[in-house]
């Protein structure tokens, strides 16, 4: 599968503008994106190389709720609380993807022609790709084809998107909070074609790990192990992701937590 990490969708309850100001508080570059204007949604976005957090935010809720979109769908359930909410991969082709995709037995849902409208009016066009999944399950990654992918990263750093130090930066890894991380790991594995590194205990998280590298960024599947030792009901586990870990040129080791979830910035050696 010729998978690359594309985004982490980052969902908020406030304007995108205060999104990309928190970021540049701690000395970010984080633009405007635009709307969505099909599905009543705007955004800003913060790149680490070609990956990048895109800030999402409804501006139009009626629309909102009539849009054929499942990450839309999402945001909506989630809509009183900030936080992370899905990740995406691209590829170069997605109508060969959804085909593959039914081999495994999944059931992926059409192909969307998606489009966004930028601050200066140009028109970005795309196309996207859900699974249909079960109710309360771990948010499965979507799927996107970029219109413009062979020449995305010129363009992007000729719209000032991606800044020239931030070019070489980005997302090593991110990490999840499920039920059951074996069961997670072992299904997103055969999902995207990818293997199953190592389970551990990560004591400063009080979790159970089990993790996987797909399109060139580690995922992490952290269950509470507190939830396991008192045999609580694990029901009440909220399954999303919650940290992400950027790899940067410039700037100190910091950890964030910023509207909901932790943001770890870690220099890039050698």
């Amino acid at each position: 599968m010729d998978l690359l990490f594309d985004h982490l969708v980052h969902f908020i309850n406030r304007s995108p503008a205060e999104a990309a100001e928190k970021m540049k508080e701690i000395d970010r570059h984080a633009v405007i994106g635009g709307k969505h204007e099909k599905w009543g949604t705007w955004n800003s976005l913060m790149h680490a190389g070609l990956a990048y957090i895109e800030f999402l935010a409804v501006n139009d809720i009626e629309m909102a709720r009539h849009a054929d979109n499942e990450l839309i769908s999402l945001l909506l359930q989630n809509h009183h609380h900030e936080g992370f909410g899905a990740i995406c991969f691209r590829t170069k082709n997605i109508s060969t993807l959804r085909n593959i995709l039914l081999q495994k037995g999944m059931n992926p849902k059409k192909v969307i022609h998606a489009e966004r409208r930028l601050e200066d009016g140009e028109l970005l066009q795309w196309k996207m790709l859900f699974i249909e999944q079960q109710e309360g399950e771990l948010p499965l990654p979507f799927f996107i084809e970029w219109e413009e992918d062979s020449i995305r990263l010129k363009n992007l750093l000729g719209r000032g998107i991606i800044i020239k130090s931030g070019a070489d930066e980005g997302i090593s890894s991110v990490y999840f909070r499920v039920k059951n991380c074996k069961a997670t790991a072992a299904k997103w594995s055969m999902l995207l074609d990818a293997k199953i590194e190592e389970y551990y205990s990560d004591y400063t998280l009080d979790s159970f790990c089990c993790s996987i590298i797909a399109g060139g960024t580690r995922l992490i599947f952290a269950e509470p192990a507190a939830k396991c030792q008192q045999s609580a009901d694990t029901e009440e586990i909220c399954q999303k992701p919650f940290k992400v870990c950027i790899k940067t040129i410039n700037g100190k080791d910091s950890v964030h937590e910023i509207m909901g979830s932790w943001y770890e910035f870690s220099k890039r050696r050698g």
